[in-house]
């Protein structure tokens, strides 16, 4: 028997059913794809953007208990596989003076014999050290200061006062990749020499040949230094801000999951209903010798044909949706991101995601098949049973259910990692549509009582149809199911989030403007102390207080943070949702020394409410008592809280980034003008809360727009899933409609059975999705936690349950629309023909 004639005979035969079981297959190879190839052509193109801004991967060798070590005690690691080359490295703070004026700089000393860091630095004037006693320095620095290269600074050092020779300027952005805040870069043996530090050094950073090859060359650098030294990642901000990656990454593996989820269901709904539809033509070819075996390949073979044809359709149109998710992602990320070719993992991966799903409802509808005797299927009896759902089923989908529930609660306290949340709450999910059937009849059943007496009967027969068919109606309704707890899972988490950030920067933005350094130190013109700086700001009138933030690297435990000292006593409110109890209580700890830290960076270290953390900075290590972990979203959310006061105590803080400047009610136009005049004279730029609330408001909704976009992308594959499902229902009715319109059913009265059946399914998706999305929602409200270390409100949304709701009925009816006008239109000859 030649299996592929046949399979080409009946696709020439029902060219109808066969395009739409390959448009089901397609579309849903291109959810799947494009969902999976946006999030790994964001992964890859935050590499190459991470890359370019911070550099290329590296590590770095540090004191175990901060401070300076001796470069002696590093061995040679340039003969390790994957390690480039090595740079010993030296900060210090000191004050530089130039032309009358001076300022506070932080001096970076590099080794002179080792080229690697030399080359990562971008001059956009002069050239490199040739000698000692040659320097560079930041590009914003000298354009302020106005030095022509080559200029002469005089550097005050331990042993004295010292001269350079400026030679060269350097972008601030490369500088920055080899350390934050520093101006001035000198060789490190001048560095010795001014500082007394001859053979030590703060760091030796390690360039890596590929960044995956990083944490298995730590290990191997850990095994060769000394107790006394340890390695770790650098501190970029780049690599701190990858926490916000993380957060949208997990947002698309979830949507990811759940479009397989979709996908599958709509493959194994359009396939089952193929074959079963074509219970006659096997039991034909049964009668006239055809073995079970045969008929099981044949089946095989023709789900095989429908895969691969199916995912060939998809792939482009899986780009093409890729190319839309990923510029939305870009919207998320606030960045224009470097385009990027798909991965061939992706690409396989959702081409794969076809043939694997139609192979097996193949197998189960060929399975099922072995049960059908010829003399049934020929004489179209339907076998008792054939559609009813398995009681062994039913029990071990409840199993599952049980088990994934309890795998989330062990997410949720921690005792799994966080990576388990994302397939257990899958596996909750698909086990909760698959125990659909066993519930069906039921709820069809109260419908049916509930149908207007002018739709009687056609509700009627739409719940018998229903009935008949529960395994074929509950995938059918759990897309729908799919689609609206996605939406009411990860919108309420996405709103919930947003919400919290929102509260957050305006909490944080509680004045009206704000002064920012244009440098990385103190203005040149305008060499003032920071106090006096401030009293200026407050005898503008109209101005009722002046705040303080600095912004410094530093490290926590070993983990890259940003050190945020704020002059907390002159704010009158926190920039945190505290209550007012906890308000007072937290400003007079971080009064006396204590530590604010993230939520974060506490749920990373394990820390909370009155441990001891240890903090370095600027090469100075000390430890200090945890006040209270906070949402902050600061860079991620790595971020460690001083009160300013205390941090001028423990380590040289340097210049401002910014003053706050909260105004009186009713204040006068000319405050705005006399503080433009005040940061010119200063060399500071102003800016106003109100414009930047307002373009923080704008981004915000536009993220919220995007994603949820993307929700919205859930009810389209789920009503043409819906849609393929009552079109292939409907050619499987074709004789019986046509027999109904014979004994005298209408054909308004055809079209309204069919959208009662499509409004049955819709109320049914609806009401189980609702359930299924709240149970969604407070998983993800327990998991962040553990996911995104936050504890972000749960607050649900009414108007997100009405268009969830709403889109849900809208998609079914939409979908039964155009099967319940064509079945209506069905000539009576060809519906009674129709085989």
């Amino acid at each position: 028997m030649r299996l592929q004639f046949l399979i080409w005979r009946e696709w020439r035969a029902r060219p109808g059913r066969a395009v739409l079981t390959l448009l089901s297959v397609a579309f849903a190879v291109a959810a799947v794809l494009g969902t999976s190839l946006a999030q790994s052509m964001v992964r890859q193109s935050y590499a190459a953007l991470s890359d370019a801004l911070a550099g290329p991967p590296a590590l770095d060798i540090v004191a175990a208990e901060g401070g300076r070590f001796p470069l002696a005690d590093v061995p040679p690691l340039e003969a390790l596989q994957g390690v480039r080359a090595t740079m010993p490295m030296m900060f210090r703070a000191t004050s530089v003076r130039a032309a009358g004026k001076r300022w506070k700089t932080l001096v970076l000393g590099l080794d002179a014999d080792a080229p690697e860091a030399w080359s990562r630095l971008e001059l956009t004037a002069g050239h490199l050290p040739a000698e000692a006693g040659q320097s560079l320095i930041d590009a914003s620095l000298a354009q302020s200061l106005r030095l022509e290269m080559p200029g002469r600074l005089v550097v005050l050092t331990r042993l004295g006062t010292a001269t350079t020779t400026v030679v060269g300027a350097v972008s601030s952005s490369s500088l920055r990749t080899l350390g934050n805040s520093a101006t001035l870069v000198v060789s490190l043996k001048t560095a010795h020499r001014w500082f007394g530090a001859g053979g030590q050094v703060d760091r030796v950073r390690v360039f890596v040949d590929e960044a995956e090859r990083r944490e298995s060359l730590k290990a191997e650098i850990a095994a060769r230094l000394p107790d006394r030294l340890v390695v770790q990642e650098p501190a970029s901000q780049l690599r701190l801000a990858d926490e916000i990656l993380r957060s949208s990454e997990l947002a698309l593996q979830f949507a990811g999951a759940l479009a397989l989820a979709m996908a599958a269901f709509i493959i194994l709904n359009t396939l089952r209903m193929n074959f079963s539809e074509r219970r006659w033509q096997f039991s034909v070819m049964r009668a006239i010798g055809a073995t079970s075996r045969q008929i099981h390949w044949l089946v095989t073979a023709e789900g095989l044909w429908f895969g691969c044809i199916g995912a060939a359709l998809g792939i482009p149109a899986g780009v093409l949706v890729a190319a839309v998710l990923g510029r939305a992602m870009q919207q998320l990320l606030g960045a224009d991101l470097p385009t990027t070719w798909p991965s061939p993992t992706a690409i396989l991966f959702g081409a794969c995601v076809g043939p694997a799903v139609s192979l097996l409802a193949a197998w189960m509808v060929a399975r099922q098949s072995r049960r059908l005797s010829p003399l049934a299927g020929i004489t179209g009896i339907e076998p008792i049973g054939l559609d009813q759902y398995p009681i062994r089923t039913t029990l071990l989908c409840a199993a599952i259910w049980s088990a994934a529930v309890g795998c989330l609660a062990a997410v949720s306290f921690e005792w799994l990692p966080a990576s388990w949340a994302i397939p257990a709450g899958l596996a909750m999910l698909v086990a909760f549509i698959l125990l659909i059937p066993a519930a069906l009849r039921p709820m069809v059943g109260g419908l049916t009582r509930l149908t207007p007496s002018a739709l009687r009967t056609e509700g009627f027969l739409a719940a018998r149809q229903l009935q008949q068919r529960s395994t074929r109606t509950g995938l059918t309704v759990g897309v729908l199911v799919v689609a609206i707890s996605n939406g009411l899972g990860l919108g309420h988490a996405i709103l919930n989030n947003v919400n919290d950030v929102r509260q957050w920067y305006r909490r944080s933005m509680s004045g009206d403007f704000f002064l920012q350094s244009l440098n990385a130190s103190s203005p040149a013109d305008a060499p003032m102390p920071e106090k006096q700086v401030v009293e200026q700001i407050r005898q503008v009138d109209g101005v009722a207080r002046v705040a303080t933030l600095r912004f410094r690297a530093a490290r926590a435990s070993g983990e890259p943070v940003l050190c945020v000292a704020r002059s907390f006593a002159s704010e009158p409110t926190l920039p945190w949702n505290l209550s007012d109890f906890r308000a007072a209580s937290l400003r007079r700890e971080l009064a006396e020394g204590q530590m604010a830290i993230s939520s974060v960076l506490a749920q990373r270290l394990h820390l909370g409410r009155g441990d001891m953390l240890r903090l370095e900075v600027q090469g100075r290590v000390f430890q200090r008592p945890i006040a209270a972990t906070v949402n902050d979203y600061t860079l991620g959310g790595l971020v460690v809280f001083l009160d300013s006061t205390e941090a001028e105590r423990l380590f040289d803080v340097g210049p401002v980034d910014i003053y706050l400047v909260t105004c009186r009610d009713g204040y006068p136009p000319a405050t705005e003008s006399n503080l433009r005049a005040l940061a010119e004279q200063h060399g500071l730029a102003l800016q106003s809360f109100a414009d930047l609330r307002r373009y923080f408001d704008g981004l915000i909704d536009g993220i919220v727009t995007s994603l949820l976009s993307l929700l919205a992308l859930g009810f389209v594959v789920g009503g043409f899933g819906v849609g393929n499902t009552m079109a292939m229902s409907v050619l499987e009715m074709t004789r019986q409609i046509g027999l109904l319109r014979i004994i005298g059913m209408t054909r308004r009265q055809v079209r309204r059975f069919v959208l009662t059946e499509g409004l049955m399914i819709g109320v049914v998706g609806a009401a189980l999705g609702t359930a299924a999305g709240v149970v969604t929602a407070l998983v993800i409200h327990f998991c962040n936690w553990s996911l995104l270390g936050r504890d972000v409100p749960l607050q649900f949304h009414s108007w997100l349950f009405l268009a969830n709701i709403g889109g849900c009925l809208a998609t079914a009816l939409l979908a039964a629309w155009g099967p319940g006008r064509r079945a209506a239109r069905t000539k009576l000859l060809d519906a009674i023909a129709y085989e």
